[in-house]
């Protein structure tokens, strides 16, 4: 999860790079910049600065929005790792930067004009369509800054974009980078291939020394740790302890099941029989003619009717769409003909073949049933009243155990378990769908520290608290050394593999035929599809297909397979250029190449315009602002 919140921090950079072409309530983010004069400051740049209180306001306004993209809230350490302070900071230190380059070319725009671009801004239409100035107050409010301020700020904003603007004005995409665009992304190439590993050759059996064996131990001591053990306290407030909890009565169930009766009603059916007339006088003729002794499915016929045509099937009334029709054939006897019916849509005459009367089902038949929908429609204000309860008893200091026994929720109690939930004896400590979320929490965690909650899957939450923590430690070389001789021979065996494939690239570099090495290997040669350089083939490792399109036709390479303990030996026999594509696709595809070059432009002037007028951080009170220290 980390790993795509980390997409979204760093995508924070670009956004405000973007930002600076649209004049949007987005842009509002920059009041500060003229704001807060009564705190420390934390990044400056001339005679413009960011406090303390204005970095933490946009810092957390971040967090904010990744909470609600994750239903996840980040610890200071998380955010920090996915870079969030850092894009943060980068982000006004690019306002401040264009805001000193506009004062620098001494552009100016009018208290007029700044006002009529508020007055059209979208973002502050009534629903009239129309400027709202309650719109306008409301947001100069949550900023908390004056209509000066505001008028100010907007101004920096406007002039801004016509810096970008006329920046991005001549930015075009060069038919060279189309090109190798199309290229890098759609050509394709096939080669032909054979597989040698370690049967090929034998590696000397005898085992080395202990001074080999202690340097090899030494050289991979990473591989030879134990894992960090933990005691954890967990805390659970599942969908299965909210459901537990709740308790219905028979006789609300009953109370329920005669509220909603007909819910547990089977209505009537009939297989209703129609045939359709292109008019009454047709219909009544045909009327006419049953009663008077002819076959209803021989009138059917004979006004171009098949069986298929006219049988409606068995239906509840509900279900015929013309109301007319349904009340007509839901009064007839069985076998009874209708007399000329003159519908919404048409005129007919209907027979009633069937009848299954209507059935109402008993209540200890859905007693179940009407148990599990009044749980689960009440499960989430009994899950919202046990999480008040919950954060009630933590601001009172009852400990995780005394909750779940107060409150009949589930607790865990575990002990020297690793990363992955498993204790020393390798065995799972908790079924949860969710363990993994709930050993990050507890791993990323100090000693003694409650977390944060966990949103679960089934829509509960969950608590860790880490108490004791055994560190990772080095096995010694005794306990390990059968494992230390494996890495050595697989060692050994690669080497041996590395030499034999080197010997084959020489000589089919000095002219022997693939064929002819593929025979001294003992290996049948195939053929791949043709792929891209992007493309995920089942036998072909990414390194050797990131190596074929670095190779011409008639180029010969060795790759790693996908186990690593074999190799590769392929020769690329075919370029297959891209297709050409249609006028749409090559619009799009330049429309979206336009974009990203529009935005690597501006990133490039704002890393111009930092270098230009420099900045100045406090990196001690930046941590401290965030919350990873104190000092």
């Amino acid at each position: 999860m980390l790993k795509s919140i980390h997409k979204t921090a760093t995508a924070l950079f670009t956004k405000a790079l973007v930002g600076l072409l649209i004049l949007s309530f987005a842009a509002l983010g920059i009041a500060e910049i003229f704001t807060s004069t009564d705190n420390p400051t934390i990044a400056s740049m001339g005679d413009q600065r960011i406090s303390t209180h204005d970095f933490k306001r946009r810092y957390q306004e971040q967090l904010d929005l990744i909470a609600a993209q994750y239903g996840q809230h980040l610890t200071p350490q998380q955010a920090r790792a996915i870079g969030v302070e850092n894009s943060v900071l980068l982000a006004m230190l690019n306002e401040l930067a264009s805001n000193a380059y506009a004062q620098d070319l001494k552009l100016h725009i009018t208290d007029n004009a700044v006002v009529e671009n508020i007055r059209r801004d979208t973002l502050f239409a009534g629903v009239d369509g129309q400027f709202s100035p309650q719109l306008l107050i409301q947001a100069r409010n949550r900023l908390g800054i004056s209509e000066l301020e505001f008028i100010t700020m907007r101004r920096a904003n406007i002039i801004r974009d016509h810096i970008i603007n006329s920046l991005l004005e001549a930015t075009t995409v060069p038919p060279t980078l189309y090109n190798a665009y199309q290229i890098f992304n759609h050509e394709q190439r096939k080669a032909r291939y054979f597989v040698v590993d370690t049967k090929h050759f034998n590696v000397p059996p005898s085992m080395p020394d202990e001074k080999v064996l202690r340097d090899t131990y030494s050289a991979n001591k990473s591989l030879f740790m134990t894992d960090e053990l933990r005691d954890v306290e967990i805390l659970m407030l599942t969908l299965s302890d909210v459901k537990r909890k709740l308790k219905i009565s028979k006789n609300q169930l009953r109370k329920r099941y005669y509220r909603d009766i007909k819910n547990y009603t089977i209505p009537e059916t009939r297989r209703v029989l129609q045939i359709p007339f292109r008019s009454v006088r047709a219909a009544r003729k045909a009327s006419n003619d049953i009663i008077n002794g002819k076959h209803f499915d021989i009138v059917a016929k004979e006004n171009e009717a098949n069986e298929e045509d006219i049988d409606l099937g068995k239906i509840s009334k509900d279900k015929l769409i013309d109301p007319i029709i349904a009340e007509a054939a839901f009064t007839l006897k069985k076998g009874e003909i209708s007399k000329a019916i003159e519908g919404r849509f048409t005129v007919a005459l209907l027979k009633v073949t069937d009848i299954s009367p209507s059935k109402v089902i008993q209540f200890k038949d859905v007693q179940k049933q009407i148990r599990d929908n009044m749980i689960n429609n009440m499960a989430p204000y009994e899950m919202r009243k046990l999480l008040d309860s919950i954060d009630d008893n933590r601001l009172a200091g009852k400990s995780f155990k005394e909750i779940a026994k107060l409150l009949g929720i589930t607790f865990h109690e575990v002990k020297s378990i690793n990363r992955s939930g498993y204790d020393t004896n390798d065995k799972l400590v908790i079924s949860s769908p969710d363990l993994n979320k709930i050993m990050l929490s507890a791993f990323e965690s100090a000693i003694n520290i409650e977390n944060d909650f966990i949103k679960l899957s089934d829509g509960g939450y969950a608590w860790t608290k880490t108490s004791s923590i055994i560190k990772e430690m080095q096995k010694p070389f005794e306990q390990v050394q059968d494992e230390v001789k494996k890495i050595w021979h697989e060692k050994q065996e690669r080497k041996a593999l590395s030499r034999l494939t080197a010997e084959y690239i020489r000589q089919l570099n000095n002219g022997s035929s693939f064929e002819e090495i593929a025979e001294m290997a003992g290996k049948k040669i195939k053929l791949t599809s043709a792929f891209k350089r992007n493309d995920k083939l089942p036998n072909i490792s990414s390194v050797a297909i990131e190596q074929a399109f670095n190779l011409e036709v008639g180029s010969f390479s060795v790759a790693p397979t996908k186990n690593g303990m074999s190799r590769m030996i392929f020769e690329v026999v075919e370029i297959i250029p891209p297709s050409k594509t249609s006028d749409e696709e090559k619009k799009q595809l330049e429309q979206r190449l336009l974009q990203n070059l529009r935005a690597n432009t501006v990133k490039q002037l704002m890393l111009y315009l930092r270098n230009r007028y420099g900045a100045t951080t406090d990196q001690r009170l930046i941590a401290q602002t965030v919350g990873i220290s104190k000092g």
